[in-house]
């Protein structure tokens, strides 16, 4: 990437770790807007009624630990659930809590994600996924269950909008 001028955007953890990724290849690498991460109001939901949970981003792991500790959420209601997420990302975020996720693709998209994670609940059979994820999210994920006729709920943990501070 030696010559090559790249402009980063997102929140604040995510520009600096592609800044210093695009830097190491040899781009140059402009900061475009910093995104704040906010937290929607409202409790989580139900999870009696779904087999995975699934996460695509590191924000969405760490606010929903966050509202788990808030509402007074015994780590037990996990029982029997199981975990994918769309990248190495998202999965050591939910390392750092003592959880490891039971699925994860081989490309991280939300299209691959939700291709490999259809395949594996038509094989095992279930009751469906509860997405853990921002308002703003791609519709690649949902698009794939709804081809395959898997229930899911689309809850959104939290919202993405420009940090007017760090401009």
């Amino acid at each position: 990437l030696a010559g090559v001028r790249v402009g980063a955007a997102g929140s604040r953890s995510f520009a600096r770790h592609l800044e210093e990724r695009l830097f190491w290849e040899g781009a140059q690498v402009q900061d475009t807007g910093i995104l704040k991460i906010c937290p929607i109001p409202g409790p989580l939901p139900d999870f009696s009624g779904w087999d995975w949970l699934v996460f695509t981003s590191p924000n969405g792991v760490r606010i929903f630990w966050e509202k788990m500790k808030k509402e007074k959420k015994d780590l037990r209601m996990l029982a029997g659930k199981k975990i994918a997420v769309i990248g190495p990302g998202t999965g050591k975020a939910l390392e750092e809590a003592g959880l490891y996720p039971d699925y994860m693709p081989k490309r991280y998209d939300g299209a691959h994600l939700g291709e490999g994670l259809c395949g594996r609940i038509c094989k095992e059979g279930g009751k469906g996924a509860l997405f853990l994820r921002a308002a703003q999210a791609g519709p690649d994920l949902p698009k794939a269950f709804e081809c395959f006729r898997i229930p899911f709920l689309d809850w959104p943990l939290y919202e993405t909008v420009p940090d007017r501070e760090a401009l």
